[in-house]
C-alpha cells in the first residue's frame, strides 16, 4: 500500500494524448448532478461562442434547485472571465464545473467553441472545447480532477491531494503569422490559486519542438500540490493547423490510502 508522495508518483500511470484539431482542446467540464437538483431525466448544455452557455433540464429552463444563471443562461457579458463562469456554475446545487485548458483570467467571450445542446447528465460530465479562430492560443491541461458517479461522493478535487506532472511534449503547429510561444503554467480552480508560469519557450512555424524526455535541456515539470498544469501555444494571430501535438503526463491523487491516476482527458464522453 503506498504511504508516501514518492510511492504514489512511482505508481501513477502515464497517459498520452495526441491532438490533431485546433478546436479539439477541452477547456472545461460541466456536469448536472441529479440528486443536487430536481433529479431531471435529461440535462443539456449548449454553447454559443462569444455569447453564452445555455442549460436545460428536461428540455426546459432550469428552475428551483436546478437553477443556474438567468433562466439557465450563463451570459458572457455578465460573467466575463472563465473563472467567473466556473464560479457561477459551481455556486449552484445541481451543476458543477471544472476548468481544464482555460485559465481563470481568460475572457469568456473569446474562448469557447459553439456547440449544440449536448447531455451533461453523465457520470463524467461534458467536455466543452476552445475556439481557436476566436483567440490567439490553443491550450490543454494535465490534471487529475474529474467527475465520477455523477459527482456524488466522487468529485476528485486536486485541492485535496493531487500531483500533476508533465513528462514530455512533442509539438509542431502551423501559424498565420507572428512568433509562437509554448508556455507551461500552474493554476488551481479557485480565485486565490493564481497562475505561476513554470516554463516558456519560443517556437518556430511548422518546426518540431520537443520538451522533457526527448529534450533533457527542457526538463519535465511537476505542479505544486493541488494545481493543474496548463500548456498553451500563443501566437499573434491564429493557429492554422497541427502537424504534431503529443503530450505525455501523469496524475497521482491520494485520498487516504487510495490513489486515482486517470486524468480527465482519457475516456470521457
Amino acid at each position: 500500500m503506498p504511504t508516501s508522495k514518492l510511492d504514489h508518483e512511482q505508481m501513477a500511470r502515464p497517459w498520452a494524448q495526441s491532438f490533431s484539431d485546433v478546436d479539439g482542446f477541452p477547456q472545461m467540464l460541466v456536469q448536472y448532478v441529479p440528486d443536487g437538483g430536481t433529479g431531471g431525466a435529461a440535462a443539456t448544455a449548449a454553447v454559443t461562442s462569444a455569447t453564452n452557455i445555455t442549460f436545460l433540464v428536461d428540455t426546459a429552463a432550469p428552475a428551483g434547485t436546478d437553477a443556474v444563471g438567468a433562466s439557465g443562461v450563463v451570459a458572457f457579458a455578465t460573467y466575463t472571465t472563465m473563472g467567473a463562469v466556473a464560479d457561477a456554475i459551481n455556486g449552484t446545487t445541481a451543476w458543477r464545473c471544472i476548468l481544464l485548458g482555460a485559465k481563470r483570467a481568460d475572457a469568456s467571450a473569446t474562448k469557447l467553441l459553439t456547440a449544440g445542446a449536448t447531455s451533461c447528465r453523465t457520470a463524467s460530465g461534458l467536455r466543452i472545447y476552445g475556439d481557436a479562430s476566436a483567440t490567439d492560443h490553443i491550450s490543454f491541461a494535465i490534471t487529475g480532477e474529474r467527475f465520477v458517479n455523477y459527482g456524488l461522493n466522487g468529485h476528485v478535487k486536486e485541492s485535496k491531494r493531487c500531483w500533476n506532472t508533465l513528462l514530455s511534449a512533442s509539438l509542431n503547429v502551423g501559424l498565420t503569422g507572428g512568433t509562437p510561444q509554448i508556455e507551461f503554467s500552474f493554476e488551481g480552480q479557485r480565485a486565490s490559486e493564481v497562475i505561476q508560469v513554470a516554463h516558456s519557450l519560443v517556437m518556430a512555424d511548422d518546426t518540431l519542438e520537443e520538451i522533457g524526455v526527448a529534450n533533457p535541456s527542457v526538463p519535465y515539470l511537476q505542479a505544486p500540490l493541488g494545481f493543474r498544469i496548463i500548456g498553451r501555444v500563443s501566437v499573434a494571430t491564429t493557429v492554422d493547423d497541427i502537424a504534431k501535438f503529443e503530450v505525455l503526463g501523469k496524475s497521482a491523487y491520494i485520498n487516504g490510502e487510495q490513489m486515482i491516476d486517470r486524468p480527465p482527458w482519457v475516456d470521457q464522453s
